[in-house]
């Protein structure tokens, strides 16, 4: 499983030293405004992503920590301008309702708004008010997929509005009208899904795959035998957490700048055109840390919050592997895992290659589709009914990261705000890792 280690020597600096040095600009040196004494302790906390970590274990979630965490930063980032956007995708039964669930507890009721199923246009016609909240839709089925709807749902998720035309008659005449629900954000959207979704909503969402091996199946068996035996431990207390959210909403300190972003987004591959919108999303990842540590953050003299190269490393911690498998066109490691273990020249049944990789069937067959779907296996079998001949097709790309180091940024972004212009990167002499996820 995964731990949260807080390493204090970076994220422990005060402030005014954060605001010196390669991660700010020169017109932001001003000390933070001060802050007041009625915020609440946890935010002051050096170690904050920690202490969320360990609420979401002690609320008995089991295993990766990764994806609740950055469910909850998404869930933070309601309060920006452009909110983050997630998929949680895996097999049936592989937690993905309570990987969402697990980050909600720490969030108050009025951050978010939560349907289990509804019509296509229920969200359009719901009472509710959708600025600076997320929509949890728990099922991506419950999403339109085409038509009308569908383009209000894409809009709401690429733009932060959504604007629907419905032709009404005008009473006591034959004569008809148009009139434009707005339903005004910014809004964030989550939801779920067992498979990858439509390429034209795909591109407006980050893509989260959970883990299907049998360590993290172990881990949430033995979280389940904790609470029948009375050893879970006492429940946490949310009140510090919700709390953190119920000020940060007050306090009004919303608007966050990302000083090295040309740095960074100069490093980031631009092939795919999707990172058009992808980029966005790991710069709101960034905004969304910076906010949530806003009390231990340098201010312009406007009030907005700085972030830092420590910001960055944080969300990347999080969002590596989604923009790695994003950028190798959705190739996860586990699909890589089953694609590997076919061999190269001959083809192999579903029920062999699941004893090969140790696996139940199901977990296997949920792959191969993932595989076959991106083009890395074929299955050659054509009559219905019979068992899947699987070969290898495509090859596959290569492992990159594609998210750079927070010491290439840094030496970077020091070396243009120096020169006025780009420079390479050389010799990095610092790190920024403030949270490291790291496995028993």
């Amino acid at each position: 499983m995964y731990r949260i280690i807080p390493l204090p020597d970076a994220s422990a600096r005060k402030p005014a030293e954060q605001s010196k040095g390669r991660h700010s600009s020169p017109e932001a040196a001003v000390a933070p405004q001060d802050v007041d004494n009625a915020v609440p302790a946890l935010l002051r906390d050096p170690a904050l992503m920690a202490r969320i970590g360990e609420a979401i274990r002690a609320g008995g979630f089991a295993g990766d920590l990764g994806p609740p965490l950055l469910a909850y930063l998404a869930l933070g980032s309601r309060l920006l301008p452009r909110p983050m956007n997630l998929a949680v995708i895996g097999q049936s039964a592989v937690g993905k309702n309570r990987t969402i669930e697990a980050a909600l507890a720490l969030m108050p009721p009025e951050a978010y708004f939560a349907l289990s199923a509804g019509s296509p246009r229920c969200l359009i016609y719901a009472d509710e008010d959708f600025a600076h909240r997320t929509i949890i839709v728990w099922e991506a089925d419950s999403l339109p997929t085409e038509g009308p709807a569908a383009s209000a749902i894409r809009s709401l998720a690429a733009d932060s509005v959504m604007r629907y035309g419905v032709s009404e008659q005008v009473p006591g005449t034959n004569r008809f009208t148009t009139r434009v629900i707005v339903k005004q954000g910014p809004t964030g959207l989550i939801t779920t899904s067992t498979r990858r979704l439509t390429n034209e909503m795909s591109t407006r969402m980050l893509e989260v795959t959970l883990r299907d091996d049998p360590d993290q199946t172990r881990a949430i068996m033995r979280a389940h035998a904790a609470k029948v035996t009375g050893m879970s431990g006492t429940p946490p207390d949310l009140a510090p957490f919700l709390d953190a959210q119920a000020s940060l909403a007050r306090s009004g300190a919303h608007v966050v700048l990302v000083p090295f972003a040309r740095v960074l987004v100069d490093l980031l591959p631009s092939r795919t055109v999707r990172m058009r919108r992808d980029s966005l999303q790991l710069l709101t990842a960034i905004q969304a840390v910076a906010l949530l540590h806003q009390c231990q953050r340098p201010r312009r003299a406007d009030g907005s919050i700085e972030a830092t190269i420590e910001d960055y490393a944080i969300a990347r911690t999080f969002l590596a592997p989604v923009f790695d498998s994003l950028n190798a066109e959705g190739l996860t490691e586990v699909i890589r895992e089953t694609v590997l273990a076919v061999p190269e020249d001959g083809e192999i049944s579903e029920a062999e290659l699941a004893k090969r990789l140790g696996l139940a069937r199901s977990t296997v067959s949920s792959r191969v589709k993932g595989a076959c779907k991106g083009g890395w296996l074929n299955n050659i079998e054509t009559r219905r009914g019979c068992a899947a001949r699987l070969t290898r097709a495509n090859g596959l790309p290569d492992i990159a990261t594609c998210l750079p180091t927070p010491e290439a940024v840094a030496e970077l972004f020091e070396c243009s705000s120096h020169s006025g212009g780009g420079a390479n990167v050389t010799n990095p002499q610092r790190t920024f890792t403030v949270v490291r996820v790291s496995r028993k």
